[in-house]
Parts: structure tokens; sequence; C-alpha cells
């Protein structure tokens, strides 16, 4: 009984902290356009997480909300130009294009 005790008292502290770890991942992916087009630019254009060069700006989706174009196609509809207090993921989206992944770089 009592390895039993030990056992599930382990698995509720592991369950736990996988749960509170995945609290502080982003929600939201980031994308750069061209604010005069609205075509999705090189990230290169928006390197500072505060903003890009000019005329270009940081885009926000909720992660998997959309699928992205490739860089110099029309951003989806449904962005937020508000940069997400828990910050984004930068470079999750191919450059070509489609859903981006959780391995980019957390920015903001």
């Amino acid at each position: 009984m009592r390895s039993r005790a030990v056992s599930l008292g382990l698995l509720t502290i592991l369950v736990s902290q996988a749960a509170a770890s995945c609290e502080d991942d982003p929600e939201y992916e980031g994308i750069c356009m061209e604010e005069s087009t609205q075509l999705r630019a090189d990230e290169a254009n928006c390197s500072d997480p505060d903003g890009g060069a000019s005329g270009f700006s940081w885009v926000f989706y909720r992660v998997g909300s959309v699928s992205h174009p490739p860089v110099g196609r029309k951003v989806a509809p449904g962005f937020t130009t508000s940069k997400p207090a828990t910050g984004f993921y930068t470079g999750t989206i191919p450059r070509t294009g489609g859903f981006g992944t959780h391995s980019g770089t957390v920015a903001g």
C-alpha cells in the first residue's frame, strides 16, 4: 500500500508541474507585416519585438488559429496589433506559409 501512495503522490506532482509549465507558454505567434499593403514580410524587417523598421509591424494570431501565407502574400484576417502580455513566438511560421510550431523564439 505504501508504494502505491508514493507513486500516486509522485504522479500528482509531475502532472501539476507539467500543467504549470504550459501556462507560461505564449498563446500567440507573430508575423511581420508591411503596413501599407498588409503583405507578409520577412521577419528581418521586424527584428525588434517592440516594432519593426519604418512601415513594418508585428501582427499576432492565437497559436494554430490560421494557416499563414508565404512571405509576399496578404496576411489572414483576424490578427491583432496589440502585443500580447505573455510574449509571442517568432520564427515559428515557415517563409513558405502554413501553420506555426512551438519551437520558435519567445519574444516580447
